[in-house]
């Protein structure tokens, strides 16, 4: 039984209930975990991923924050942490995380990336800018990160470097329909209308297909990397 275990072989079950995305089964052990050994690190940070999973993402971060207390030198604490500020529209705090996380984790593409979503957020776009091209240096196959250069690029009325980028997406990953309707907008930014209109037929093409092959529960979501 779950209350005759220690607070790591707690942590331990609470890691492989998550994997199965038994959210509530892992919070009962992780909260078990923090009340037999508060000050472990480990089971404040899966207990934070658990309370995530659950949706309950102001939790999450105050779960996250203690972990980050405890062992500020986690660079996956702090991408975490930041990327559950920017879910809760928490841009300045976004940023605040994830540029720990970068600094300790200099390599950490979706670090960058996700800065980059958070400065551009706050429209600081030649920041946003650099983050992206720096998630694109450590990866140069992080569609994603092409596209959100692309959409800042648009922002700053750069047209033809911006569809470069969704061109460099779509090469990268052509079955994501957003790519194709983030490249029709800036077609039709260029005058280029009858091309436009073309992307948006294909993304309407992967959508339907996406619908039909996962159900409708899964339309407009996107596998983008």
């Amino acid at each position: 039984m779950a209350d005759d275990l220690g607070p790591v072989e707690l942590v331990n079950r609470g890691m492989d209930d998550i994997r199965s995305r038994n959210f509530n089964g892992a919070l009962d052990k992780l909260d078990k975990a923090v009340a037999q050994a508060p000050k472990l690190y480990v089971a404040h940070f899966h207990r934070g991923r658990a309370l995530a999973g659950l949706g309950r993402l102001h939790e999450a971060v105050q779960s996250l924050q203690t972990a980050a207390d405890l062992s500020p030198k986690r660079a996956n604490t702090w991408h975490k942490l930041g990327t559950l500020h920017a879910q809760l529209g928490r841009n300045d705090e976004a940023i605040r995380c994830l540029d720990k996380a970068v600094e300790l984790e200099p390599k950490n593409a979706k670090a960058w990336y996700e800065m980059g979503v958070a400065l551009a957020m706050s429209d600081k776009l030649q920041e946003a800018l650099d983050c992206f091209q720096r998630a694109i240096e450590l990866n140069p196959l992080f569609a994603r990160a092409w596209c959100n250069k692309g959409n800042v690029c648009v922002k700053r009325e750069k047209y033809d470097e911006a569809l470069e980028c969704l061109d460099k997406a779509i090469g990268i990953n052509g079955r994501v329909p957003r790519f194709w309707k983030t490249k029709a907008i800036i077609l039709k930014k260029m005058g280029r209308r009858a091309d436009a209109a073309n992307c948006l037929v294909k993304a309407g093409e992967l959508e339907k297909m996406r619908s039909e092959i996962l159900g409708s529960d899964t339309a407009g979501q996107d596998e983008e990397d």
